[in-house]
């Protein structure tokens, strides 16, 4: 699963439309499947493995969200049926904010690893993710 969009979303420096490519916010979600609702009762009994489920499904979320915000727009200009129009047009706003509160919540996955499959999740408040200055870390002290 593509989480670029959350360093994409994060960038002062970088920009898409000039070329820019933005790294992943969780690399291992690039290497293979891993569950976004558990399973089985078996998935309920490591705690730790669980919030791996809960991370992976807020990250699923907002990516497919994302799209709402010029999806509905472009299939708007295709339309020919005024009510289709009225429809397609009232949801692009929706998902926007869908996606804007996904987008958050992602970012409150806790870091982990799971130690059933080895899927990690950063500190993705940590600017070494998002590749912003290191110097604007906050002060966990």
């Amino acid at each position: 699963m593509d989480t670029s969009w959350w360093t994409r979303y994060r960038s002062d420096s970088k920009n898409p439309d000039f070329g820019d490519t933005f790294p992943q916010a969780v690399p291992g979600l690039m290497q293979g499947q891993f569950p976004a609702i558990p399973r089985s009762n078996a998935d309920l009994t490591n705690t730790t493995h669980l919030q791996a489920i809960a991370n992976t499904a807020g990250f699923h979320f907002a990516m497919i969200e994302q799209g709402g915000t010029s999806l509905y727009p472009s299939l708007a200009q295709r339309v020919t049926h005024t009510e289709v129009l009225r429809i397609l047009l009232s949801i692009g706003p929706t998902e926007a904010m869908h996606f804007q509160t996904w987008q958050d919540k992602a970012g409150n996955a806790p870091p982990l690893t799971d130690p059933t499959n080895g899927l990690v999740f950063p500190d993705l408040n940590s600017p070494s993710v998002w590749g912003g200055d290191v110097s604007d870390e906050p002060d966990h002290a």
